[in-house]
């Protein structure tokens, strides 16, 4: 088994046409992981929470949510990497949210801001990255 490096996903993405049958602007690729995601709400970092990804796009992800996320909402997460332990640190906003059954939601958002650096801590991570879009 072998897996792909985010920059080898990124350039494989970029490299898709896009999706016609939908009108995407971005093509997608499925991924099924599961993720921390911490929201962002009056100006603080909210309780984490786990949510699984449906597909990851250049321009955006697509999450399964056992809450309903607001249009407009923010959050960050993080993705794995395979560099030595550094991860993706990404601020999202939520562009659509539909109930799929009963507690699961799909969610889709935009990437806003990325961080490429790793960070000492994830905790340390996300509070620089709120810090920096609430000031």
């Amino acid at each position: 088994m072998i897996e792909l490096s985010a920059e080898l996903l990124e350039s494989t993405l970029r490299g898709l046409r896009a999706d016609k049958v939908h009108n995407r602007k971005h093509p997608r690729a499925p991924m099924r992981v599961k993720l921390t995601l911490y929201p962002i709400a009056d100006r603080a970092i909210g309780k984490p929470k786990e949510v699984w990804t449906r597909d990851l796009s250049s321009g955006g992800i697509g999450l399964l949510s056992p809450e309903p996320m607001r249009a407009g909402s923010t959050f960050i997460i993080r993705l794995p990497r395979n560099d030595g332990g550094k991860h993706l640190h990404l601020l999202c906003t939520v562009k659509n949210c539909e109930q799929q059954a009963k507690g699961v939601y799909a969610v889709g958002a935009s990437f806003v801001e990325v961080n490429h650096s790793a960070a000492q801590s994830a905790d340390d991570e996300v509070k620089r990255i709120s810090q920096a879009i609430l000031a």
